[in-house]
């Protein structure tokens, strides 16, 4: 599902609730070219990891490391980034071990607690 603010435009790549919990990951692209990708995870498989049943984050790319993300999936340049990564991570599975093995610098925020 892609959603769209002005120039602003997310792409859910997981929104899952079972058993085990909730998982959810999406992608925005932002109106200046940034990318940020959050995750949110609840439930049982969240408590066992990490003792608590609630784990959140984002990782942020500025505009010019997204375009190099956008580079190195090696897509025809008229296929947008989040396109790419949903082509390419359809599940969102992957997309942060991408990043960090290419070097793509990026922020990175995580809360884990109830």
């Amino acid at each position: 599902m892609t959603v769209s603010e002005g120039q602003r435009r997310t792409v859910v790549l997981t929104d899952v609730r079972d058993r085990k919990g909730t998982t959810y990951r999406a992608v925005t692209l932002n109106d200046d070219g940034s990318l940020v990708l959050v995750g949110h995870d609840l439930g049982s498989e969240v408590q066992s990891f990490f003792g608590c049943r609630e784990y959140e984050f984002e990782r942020t790319l500025s505009a010019s490391d997204a375009q190099a993300l956008h580079r190195l999936l090696a897509v025809p340049v008229d296929v947008d980034v989040l396109t790419a990564i949903a082509d390419r991570f359809p599940s969102g599975t992957g997309l942060e071990a991408f990043i960090s093995e290419h070097d793509i610098a990026s922020r990175f925020w995580s809360r884990v607690g109830d």
